[in-house]
């Protein structure tokens, strides 16, 4: 108790927290903990002295850190704490303190700001907690890991390594604490005095990660600690100079004690709660492993031990730690101890697995792998580490990467909570193997996977078909389900790893295979696609043949040869997969049933007439309301007041920049372009521009680029277009500010409404017919003028492009682009930026424009709008018009270009308005 009373007299008026940097919201910040002394005591002990900090930010739990003691470069020593929060605003703190073993009591408080963030919030995941299958993220949306072991190297390395891994779309990689790599407490000296060399340099590479979004499964300890000979590899025999040895003044005389022996347990205890202390606090990391491989020094360790100790350590971990996290430990592939796998404490079950040229087919090993983890433990299962020989990297095994690319598909669509994360690193990235997993990404785009419905699935078959329809050899299929969706992934027996595994580059193959599967498997209303897995160019699939019943018109391509296959598999649903080599994938997705609609009682009912669809029409149009806010009523309807600013004559048109009254005290700036030489009344378009500070000159020829002058373009074909400004673009900078302020709860609504007074306007012209309106759009504009449309019944036809993509789609469900307060707030601090809880979505959207002509331009390499969540939308909104009697009305072009308007859509575009508004 008298130390207690030195250690707050020392603190008081010099305590407090001082952030090493700015403490900024959605990333954490360290803090230098002041007027906390240790005196003689061994800050790394805290037996001896123990210091945390308690933060209370306003409006959200408390958190107490356990603080940490560092020293290295310019610091001689200090305590130093780790925390952050989401939300920008006040946080009160308190230090507490304790000497000598005494729990730990106040000795400071005081408070700090924290400023709002500038970029997206790595989120932390966890076990998803209905089935225990998956991880989710910690807002709920699925995540599946994507990765590859890095686990020691230098820091410029992994500069090298994890730029190239995130470019590749991997989310998740491993990490040794060994001597050779992150060890802080591996050599005689280290003992309570943890090394602060590896530590720092464990520091910056978790930074790189969290800058990178890669999640990181941190190895605490590898078995050559164990080995007192050198193993296979000359070394790892690392037992005559660990620390806990009693020949380096430890308490273990052998190493069945490191599990067994008091004094060593404490020791490790304080170990883990520096480790939280100092990398707790990282959301990379997502799993603490306390060991990799531990078995392969089983006879010097006693089971009932080793056992016991993870079961304490796990528990004791969690009890540690304040943001909760996984834990698991690691087993060579030829063992699996039920015992293990079966402790509470431990959420995560894993396995290793490398393979051998006499070695049974890869794929099919890890698929019963899985399916027996899945079967024995109620917990995810990941293969920790995979190569096709513990040897080396296997380019003589494996020239062409089959053994690879098979591992890495097939354990994912097998049910695995990730990929195998494949050993040899250091060969991949020479190699430039990381885009093995680029593909595997993107299939699994929008497709919610990860989530508590998905599982494996039985009854799935594939069979290669011959050109004449001639049904060989059964593939192996590795698939999953949610009974909405299906994914699946097929090998031709013939090339599955190790077998012909000298073949370089793709097999013969078949002409085609047919993929069959019981039809409640899926949802009635899907669209499928064929994929390659060898491709890394990120070229988009082709559609597949398709058709769930044979008696209903749901085939996207006949031909009489695959009816009468089809005629064979009652009660089956088909797809057929255009070409196929040694392997490839198929994904046959659920798509909005917009043709259902909700009774009284809350059943669900078809649509089957024009009035029960406008029902579903108006439910569309509240939907999306509750997004962007109440369209304003008429009484906000003001004369157009239109002021001429210039005129300037051009050899087709002439130009008019003007402003005019959209609101009482709002007056919006646009360019009207009236054709020369009109006869009669002329069709007109409204004109919406692009992302760009131009706003309207984007579009009317004064833009800095091609391809986006429609405005000018359409003029020069007779058509009146008027191109306004958007809120925060062009001459209407300061509108953007203004809006919020003045009730509006979007500016999408907002832009709403003023391309509605834009109609108005176009009406009361007398060169405009006030029949024949339409609207055109790129990316901004594209999506500007679908919702106009659906708003709007006036918009006669519409072109958007480069517009939309499904909000599931949208850089895989991250809809933090669309929250900003240039478009839609409420998606962020109402609907959590959540695909799965935003109240519509573009199918709806399309669908509410129905039955007036739309065409879509779609690029396949858009970078912004993943165009097959486009052919998602489309596929959903096509019945609509179908019941609408407008077949063909909904045109869609799908150019090889990225996110773009080329030259011979826009022909097009420009065709189809002419076709629809001049007929």
């Amino acid at each position: 108790m008298v130390g207690m009373l030195v250690l707050c007299v020392l603190a008081l008026g010099n305590g407090g927290l001082t952030p090493v940097g700015s403490p900024t919201a959605g990333v954490w910040t360290e803090y230098e903990v002041g007027g906390v002394e240790a005196g003689e005591r061994n800050p790394f002990d805290p037996d001896q002295i123990a210091v945390e900090v308690v933060f209370a930010p306003e409006g959200a739990p408390e958190l107490r850190a356990p603080a940490f003691w560092s020293r290295g470069g310019e610091n001689p020593g200090s305590w130093r704490v780790r925390w952050g929060t989401e939300h920008a605003g006040r946080v009160t703190y308190t230090v507490l303190a304790g000497l000598d073993g005494a729990a730990p009591s106040p000795v400071d408080r005081g408070e700090f700001s924290v400023a709002p963030g500038d970029r997206p919030v790595m989120r932390r995941i966890r076990v998803e907690p209905t089935r225990r299958r998956w991880f989710q993220r910690d807002d709920g949306a699925p995540v599946v890991l994507l990765g590859a072991n890095a686990c020691w190297g230098r820091r410029e390395d992994y500069k090298i390594w994890l730029d190239a891994m995130a470019a590749a779309r991997l989310n998740c990689t491993r990490l040794w604490m060994s001597p050779f790599g992150f060890g802080i407490e591996d050599r005689p000296g280290d003992r309570l005095n943890y090394n602060q060399d590896k530590a720092a340099l464990l520091d910056a590479v978790l930074r790189l990660a969290e800058e990178r979004g890669i999640y990181v499964m941190l190895c605490l300890d590898f078995h050559g600690i164990f080995q007192d000979e050198p193993d296979m590899w000359g070394g790892n025999d690392f037992w005559p100079s660990h620390p806990y040895n009693v020949a380096n003044g430890g308490p273990c005389e052998e190493q069945n004690d490191f599990f067994a022996n008091p004094a060593a347990r404490a020791l490790y205890q304080k170990r883990l709660r520096y480790i939280v202390a100092r990398w707790g606090a990282s959301p990379a990391v997502f799993a603490w492993e306390f060991f990799n491989e531990y078995d392969n020094v089983f006879p010097k360790l006693r089971r009932p031990d080793v056992l016991q100790w993870h079961g304490d350590m796990a528990e004791h971990l969690k009890r540690t730690d304040p943001w909760p996290r996984s834990v698991t430990t690691s087993l060579t592939g030829s063992s699996e101890d039920r015992g293990l796998w079966e402790l509470p404490g431990l959420d995560i079950a894993q396995y290793h697995l490398y393979l051998g040229e006499k070695s049974d087919p890869a794929g099919l090993r890890i698929q019963e792998t899985v399916r027996r983890f899945r079967e024995r433990y109620e917990k995810p299962m990941l293969f920790g580490e995979y190569g096709v020989s513990f040897r080396g990297p296997g380019r003589e095994e494996d020239p062409s990467a089959r053994g690879l690319r098979q591992g890495i598909w097939s354990s994912l669509l097998s049910g695995s909570a990730g990929t195998v994360l494949p050993w040899w690193w250091d060969d991949i990235h020479p190699r430039d193997g990381w885009k093995t997993w680029t593909t595997l990404a993107r299939f699994l785009d929008g497709t919610g996977v990860g989530g508590p419905d998905w599982a494996p699935v039985e009854g799935v078959k594939a069979r290669g078909v011959g050109e004449d329809g001639t049904l060989g050899e059964f593939m192996d299929v590795f698939a999953l389900g949610d009974g909405k969706s299906l994914l699946a992934y097929l090998i031709h027996p013939q090339y599955h790893y190790p077998r012909n595994a000298q073949l370089l580059g793709l097999g013969p193959g078949h002409a085609s295979v047919l993929l069959s599967f019981p039809r409640a498997m899926v949802a009635r209303t899907v669209r499928a696609e064929s994929w390659r897995p060898w491709m890394t160019n990120l070229e988009l699939p082709p559609e597949v043949e398709l058709d769930l019943d044979p008696a209903e018109p749901e085939t996207l391509l006949r031909t009489d040869w695959l009816d009468k296959l089809k005629e064979r598999m009652p009660g089956e649903g088909v797809a057929h997969l255009p070409c196929f080599t040694d392997d490839a994938a198929v994904r046959i997705l659920s798509v909005p049933d917009l043709l259902q609609c909700r009774d009284d009682k809350g059943s669900e009912r078809p649509v089957s007439s024009r009035e029960e669809w406008e029902g579903r029409r108006t439910r569309i149009m509240e939907g999306m309301q509750r997004v962007m806010g109440p369209l304003p009523g008429p009484e906000h309807v003001v004369p157009p007041d239109v002021r001429v600013l210039e005129e300037t004559d051009f050899p087709a048109y002439t130009q008019r920049r003007i402003t005019f009254a959209v609101e009482d005290w709002d007056r919006l700036p646009a360019c009207l372009l009236i054709p020369k030489n009109i006869e009669g009344k002329a069709p007109a378009v409204l004109c919406l521009h692009p992302t760009s500070p131009l706003g309207k000159d984007v579009v009317t020829g004064r833009g800095e680029g091609t391809n986006r002058n429609y405005a000018q373009e359409l003029a020069e074909r007779g058509f009146v277009t008027l191109a306004p400004d958007y809120p925060g673009f062009g001459d209407y900078v300061p509108a953007r500010r203004e809006l919020y302020d003045r009730g509006y709860k979007s500016a999408t609504m907002k832009g709403i409404w003023n391309h509605m007074r834009c109609v108005d306007l176009l009406q009361s012209l007398p060169e405009v017919d006030p029949d024949r309106i339409g609207c055109v759009g790129h990316s901004l504009g594209g999506h500007n003028t679908l919702f106009l449309a659906a708003f709007d019944p006036r918009i006669r036809a519409a072109v958007t492009s480069c517009g939309f993509t499904s909000f599931a789609k949208y850089y895989g469900g991250d809809l933090t682009g669309w929250t900003h307060d240039g478009y839609m707030p409420a998606i962020a601090s109402e609907f959590g930026k959540d695909p799965a809880r935003m109240p519509f979505d573009f199918p709806g959207v399309l669908a509410a424009i129905a039955p007036r002509p739309l065409f879509i331009n779609a690029p396949v390499l858009d970078a912004n709008f993943d165009v097959s969540g486009v052919r998602d939308c489309v596929a959903a909104a096509l019945p609509v018009y179908g019941l609408l009697g407008a077949d063909g009305a909904l045109c869609a072009e799908y150019p090889h270009d990225e996110h773009d308007f080329p030259e011979h859509v826009r022909k097009q575009a420009y065709g189809f308005l002419w076709k629809h508004l001049c007929p």
